[in-house]
């Protein structure tokens, strides 16, 4: 394995590294902050089925009152007339009114009228069992610290979960004494939980619940569902989140459980952009491996360049053999190796500057016609040039070379071997 490859495999495993902390991370930060999203906007959704229940039970209350705060029901609180039910409490009425049960209580607890009616088809229906039991004097329903007082709520009655309201029934002027209790209710069927449905847009079930349910899956978990906190959102999978919202009854008892199906938009968008992360991760990674690669090959491209021009500038700096570069116009010596500087025994860069001719020990006319016919393109006999040393003394030399070009500039190479031992 070769430096490039050593180098592109380390950049390699350091990207491979970095990209799995960064998928672990945003893995664990990204799609919790979805869960944590989806969590909430479901409790925003349970919070909306109970908002829409408490809406019904304000409707519901406020239909009770207009009939309780009148003279006419006050006046049968008193004497019970039988008019008064056939004008007011028939089935046609009742059923436009949406109110499945009607009843008149006196403070003892007495019933003094009674009904219940099926809206779906506008006829009287059984009473529901345990209605009864509901009245007594200290119950709820029947307690009014105030003329004003209102009292709303679910009641199981043998099973049945029914949204009631009670008002102390007044004169037209909303004085007392108070003469009993009108109670309406509206039976949670599967009537009224399909237009509560419609209602909330969701898909939403209600069914009856106790604390013995509450502590059976799914409702159990590490925090029990209880009225102070009455959410409870959990993943069926990958798809699908239920949500469950405990209700309680007039006593403060656990009455209710409203159950919603939520499809995990939310969710699926986190993992959808966890993909579209993980996509790009790997895209960058491909991307930066490639230019890596090609930044690698130019640079160690570069450095054995270099590295060879290097050991090529020692091997002819070094050469026994005298090298120099002239300005191919001018003839100045541009550049003598070591080994020219030291047959002709002067320092290295002390002839750098100098004329070349100046050095010819003879006939330096017949130098500058054999670098003039170079320049033109043509091959001269270079034959034998005599130089001077620094001693005075000559050294004989068989030069070779040409004019080479670069940046634009023409300089002329010659390559000098000292002849002197063989001419003496």
């Amino acid at each position: 394995m070769n430096r490039k490859q050593k180098t592109l495999f380390a950049i390699a495993a350091g990207l491979l590294g970095i990209i799995l902390i960064i998928l672990f991370s945003a893995r664990f930060i990204v799609l919790s902050g979805y869960r944590a999203l989806e969590k909430a906007s479901a409790k925003e959704n349970l919070q909306r089925v109970v908002n829409a229940i408490d809406g019904e039970l304000d409707s519901l209350a406020a239909s009770t009152g207009d009939y309780a705060t009148w003279d006419e029901t006050y006046r049968f609180m008193q004497d019970g007339n039988a008019g008064f039910i056939k004008a007011n409490m028939d089935e046609a009425s009742l059923t436009k009114l949406r109110v499945n049960l009607v009843a008149f209580v006196r403070p003892s607890g007495e019933i003094l009228f009674a009904k219940a009616v099926d809206i779906k088809t506008a006829k009287a229906a059984p009473l529901p069992q345990g209605l009864e039991r509901q009245f007594a004097a200290s119950g709820p329903l029947l307690r009014h610290p105030s003329l004003q007082s209102t009292v709303k709520g679910v009641l199981l009655l043998h099973g049945t979960p029914v949204l009631v309201a009670a008002k102390p029934v007044l004169n037209n002027a909303g004085k007392g004494p108070i003469r009993g209790t009108l109670v309406m209710g509206r039976f949670i069927d599967a009537a009224e939980t399909a237009r509560l449905a419609d209602m909330t847009r969701l898909p939403l079930e209600i069914r009856t619940c106790d604390q013995v349910s509450l502590n059976t899956a799914p409702f159990k978990a590490k925090r029990p569902l209880t009225l102070a906190k009455p959410f409870r959102v959990r993943r069926i999978d990958d798809d699908t989140l239920k949500g469950f919202a405990l209700i309680g009854d007039l006593n403060n008892r656990p009455a209710l459980i409203a159950q919603i199906t939520i499809v995990r938009r939310i969710y699926q968008q986190g993992v959808e952009t966890l993909r579209y992360f993980v996509f790009c991760c790997i895209l960058i990674s491909v991307v930066s491996l490639i230019l890596s690669n090609w930044g690698l090959g130019k640079y160690f491209a570069s450095q054995h360049q270099e590295e060879t021009e290097r050991l090529y500038a020692a091997a002819v700096e070094h050469s026994a053999a005298g090298m120099a570069i002239l300005d191919a116009e001018t003839g100045r010596v541009v550049r003598v190796n070591t080994g020219l500087s030291a047959l002709l025994g002067y320092p290295p860069g002390l002839l750098e500057g100098a004329l070349f001719r100046e050095l010819l020990a003879d006939d330096p006319e017949s130098f500058e016609c054999r670098r003039s016919a170079a320049l033109r393109g043509e091959k001269p006999d270079w034959g034998e040039l005599r130089l001077t040393r620094k001693d005075r003394s000559e050294a004989v030399m068989e030069p070779s070379g040409g004019v080479i070009r670069l940046d634009g500039r023409q300089f002329l190479c010659l390559t000098l071997h000292d002849v002197t031992g063989r001419k003496g």
